[in-house]
């Protein structure tokens, strides 16, 4: 993504990515969305009902510019407000609230570094002392440094962890609590594509800031939910914002900054990604991949599909899907692609975990008028290994099988590396679904 012309042979070192994805990024959310009884009253998470957004407070950090500025007008027009604005960029502030207060709704612009937790405690108290209390936080300030790691130096590190990480987490940490107290609220942490797979070298702090930006967003999920505090966690991929041109690029020559066009044309508007926010908020989704590209780029490095982390309720013992409704999805996405031949590795392990997945997956095949093809493991054995032996045993004397449809994740990972061995590529000739 940084490399400049002479240093476009570091690219060919890397090797072909294998992305490991959850279902949930994937399969796509409207799928999701309509396995749930939308009339029932257990499906949308307690207390996060923010399908009317009419006068909800809504705190954004990064609303200087780009998507923060772009999700509090997007908010403003769907009758949000009052706006409590946070950003380091005073100017940009002030233009923001400005524009907000023009749209007739007031704003209150508050000079913050998201990176110093003192300045967003002093933040929030202001914000609390003037609206009384916060219905929507989101996360939005971000920066990044790009280079190559031999020349990246630990204050770089800090700087990107401190804004694009440690940010939220200083936000959450204050005003969580406050949510929790009043039993409401949705907290929208924006994360990157490059928190599901880093897609481009020499990026490796902001790569680092936003894994752990999606990994914090699923555990505050899994808290949240059971308080009435709803999560979102938005992973887009290139989207046109000032953080292109404002982020150092270290190790490269002053022309990489004529390649921004190039990459840039290929990302979405921050305007588009600002619907997005607002639609999960109201719809209380949690994580959402945005822009065309990372999407296509999620859909061709998928060998492995994690089925039952897909969280749609906010008691954590019926958080995940039952076993058996996530094989039928796991199955349905197959066939979606062209797959008609498909066969099953299983184990004895939580034989009733097993038992569910593996009806649905057989109901899922017939309803399809597919033929189901099995290949059993036995108890004790070392599951790895036993995912190359059943795998290679399944492909050999099932050639025609296309796809996978696996245990748990080792014996996935055991069957790509077969699929290698025989010179079956993933998940081009063979693709592999495995529960986690």
């Amino acid at each position: 993504m940084y490399c400049g012309e002479p240093e476009c042979a570091r690219l060919a070192e890397i090797s072909p990515l294998i992305l490991y994805l959850t279902l949930r990024i994937e399969i796509r959310e409207e799928r999701i969305g309509c396995t749930q009884n939308r009339n029932s009253e257990n499906h949308r998470r307690k207390g996060a009902d923010m399908q009317d957004l009419r006068d909800k407070v809504v705190l954004i950090t990064g609303a200087a510019s780009g998507i923060g500025r772009a999700t509090a007008l997007e908010f403003d027009r769907e009758g949000a407000g009052p706006f409590i604005l946070c950003d380091i960029d005073i100017e940009g502030l002030e233009e923001t609230a400005a524009m907000i207060e023009r749209m007739g709704r007031s704003a209150l612009a508050i000079p913050a570094d998201v990176s110093n937790h003192e300045s967003v405690r002093k933040a929030v108290e202001k914000a609390l002392e003037q609206a009384g209390h916060i219905d929507v936080l989101v996360n939005v300030a971000g920066i990044g440094i790009a280079g190559p790691l031999e020349v990246l130096s630990m204050e770089d590190w800090r700087k990107v962890l401190g804004v694009n990480l440690f940010g939220m987490l200083h936000t959450v940490n204050l005003v969580y609590p406050h949510m929790l107290e009043r039993g409401s609220g949705h907290i929208v942490n924006i994360a990157s594509g490059a928190g599901l797979a880093a897609p481009s070298p020499y990026n490796s702090p902001y790569n680092t800031s936003k894994f752990g930006a999606v990994g914090f967003s699923e555990s505050l999920m899994l808290e949240a939910g059971a308080h009435g505090v709803g999560v979102t966690c938005i992973c887009p991929g290139v989207v046109k914002t000032p953080i292109y041109e404002t982020s150092p690029i270290k190790g490269f020559t002053e022309e990489m900054k004529e390649k921004l066009p190039i990459i840039l044309s290929a990302g979405e508007e921050p305007e588009d990604t600002a619907r997005s926010i607002v639609k999960a908020v109201r719809k209380n989704r949690f994580l959402v991949v945005t822009t065309f590209v990372m999407k296509a780029f999620a859909d061709h490095y998928q060998p492995v599909v994690a089925v039952n982390r897909f969280f749609e309720h906010p008691r954590v013992s019926q958080v995940m899907i039952k076993a058996y409704r996530g094989a039928r999805l796991a199955v349905d996405y197959l066939v979606s692609k062209g797959h008609t031949a498909i066969g099953m590795i299983a184990g004895s392990a939580k034989p009733l975990s097993l038992l569910q997945r593996f009806r649905g997956f057989r109901d899922a095949l017939k309803d399809h008028g597919l033929p189901v093809v099995d290949e059993w493991i036995l108890p004790g054995d070392p599951i790895l290994g036993t995912g190359f032996k059943s795998a290679r045993k399944l492909l050999t004397e099932h050639p025609q099988v296309t796809a996978i449809f696996t245990y748990n994740d080792l014996l996935a990972l055991g069957a790509i590396q077969t699929c290698k061995e025989l010179g079956r590529r993933v998940p081009d000739d063979c693709a592999i679904v495995g529960f986690d």
